[in-house]
């Protein structure tokens, strides 16, 4: 299980048991009830709806990947209103919907 793994290796790195021991989140994810009340509460279940793979759904929400963002700028620039880009790492994040056309969306 990870969330073991993940409590084996902090203890193998300080080499000794320490106060985090069982941080909360690793109590959550070790307890099968608790995990599963995580999971449909932060939509990991089973019965959850991934809007990017069921078409009944309207494709009408701006969504940014940050993890493929370049950091151009390109999209804040032609869409001020709807993104901006994150301090931290330099990439853009949907900041409102609704508040741009379809227009200058797919521009951006």
């Amino acid at each position: 299980m990870l969330a073991a793994g993940l409590l084996d290796m902090h203890q193998s790195l300080i080499g000794a048991v320490c106060w985090c021991r069982h941080p909360p989140f690793l109590q959550t994810l070790m307890d099968p009830d608790r995990r599963a009340t995580y999971d449909a509460l932060a939509g990991f279940s089973a019965s959850s709806i991934n809007p990017f793979t069921d078409a009944s759904l309207p494709a009408d929400q701006v969504f940014v990947d940050e993890y493929a963002c370049i950091g151009c700028w390109n999209c804040t620039s032609v869409c001020p209103k709807s993104f901006a880009m994150e301090d931290e790492f330099g990439r853009a994040r949907v900041m409102a919907q609704g508040v741009d056309t379809e227009a200058k969306l797919q521009e951006a």
